[in-house]
């Protein structure tokens, strides 16, 4: 397991930071100039975090990434990723001296949470344009002296870089599709992020699924993936383990009853929370006269008494 997902910050709920020390061939000299590249894994799956990868190295190494087997992270297999990975921890490997790296897991609780808000919902571009300007701005608090910054992105390339190099003038960025493939200190931090995410849904399913991997590929339209969501939906509580992301719409519909996967259309049993009420009292939905006077005195579904008592009276004594 890599030391992103063995750390003592690891969780299966709570989003967290693991970044490495400065490399010593960048700290053996003062004002060493550096590139930094950019990537994620997990943006579609409805399963497990997103993670994001950053990784640097000296302008002077740049050229030499490529020799060791570097490229778009899609393109190598699973055994590889891992292997590249664990040579960057090794502190007898040459990448290890030369490298260094940081990842953001971002829990599957923390990414629904955020765009499930009922107000101001916080989408999953905000977070992730977040979460880019923090980890860069974290390899920055080092010292390290970032020239160059090569990101990744699924969107719009251009208004993303013009956020970016606002936040850091310093340096020259650039933002562009399948910059894995373009740049070789990108497909680095895709690497890191990538075996980051594998082995964190590995580890933390472990704990709850009998059968690990049992889910197929964890995106939205595997048929592996949907009927291992409709088999372990409990009915009060969703889906245990932490890594479902209640967001997607494969999950929010199963849970509604209106996934177009589900036959029989079983949905989760209904929750109703207080704070739900008074939502509806302060946009008019219902009447605080309701609530206190009136013909349906006694009778309201929203009446005060029902959650605070009445007040005691002589007459009752």
């Amino acid at each position: 397991m890599p030391t992103s997902v063995t750390c003592s910050q690891a969780s299966k709920d709570v989003s967290y930071s693991y970044i490495t020390p400065i490399p010593a061939s960048i700290t053996a000299k003062t004002g060493v100039e550096c590139i930094l590249g950019v990537d994620e894994a997990g943006r579609g799956p409805v399963l497990g975090p997103m993670v994001y990868g950053v990784a640097y190295c000296s302008v002077d190494y740049a050229e030499s990434i490529k020799q060791h087997g570097f490229m778009d992270s899609k393109v190598l297999d699973h055994a590889t990723r891992v292997d590249l990975l664990h040579k960057m921890e090794d502190t007898q490997h040459v990448l290890q001296q030369e490298i260094g790296w940081t990842v953001r897991v971002m829990s599957a609780r923390d990414i629904a949470a955020g765009m499930l808000r009922p107000s101001a919902p916080y989408n999953l571009n905000a977070q992730a344009h977040d979460t880019t300007i923090q980890l860069i701005r974290d390899v920055l608090a080092q010292g390290v002296n970032v020239r160059q910054i090569f990101v990744d992105t699924v969107g719009i390339p251009e208004k993303y870089q013009q956020i970016l190099q606002r936040a850091f003038p310093m340096a020259q960025v650039t933002v562009t599709k399948k910059a894995d493939s373009l740049f070789p200190i990108v497909s680095v931090a895709s690497i890191c992020a990538k075996v980051t995410r594998d082995k964190a849904l590995e580890a933390n399913a472990a704990e709850t699924v009998p059968v690990v991997g049992t889910w197929g590929s964890g995106y939205p339209g595997d048929a592996r993936t949907v009927e291992w969501l409709k088999r372990h939906m409990h009915p009060i509580f969703g889906w245990q383990g932490g890594f479902v992301r209640y967001s997607w719409a494969t999950a929010k519909d199963m849970l509604e009853g209106t996934s177009k996967h589900v036959k029989d259309k079983k949905a989760a049993v209904e929750v109703i929370w207080h704070d739900e009420i008074v939502e509806e009292v302060e946009h008019g939905q219902a009447r605080i006269s309701d609530m206190l006077q009136g013909k349906n005195k006694g009778k309201s579904a929203y009446s005060v008494e029902r959650y605070f008592g009445k007040n005691a009276t002589m007459a009752m004594f």
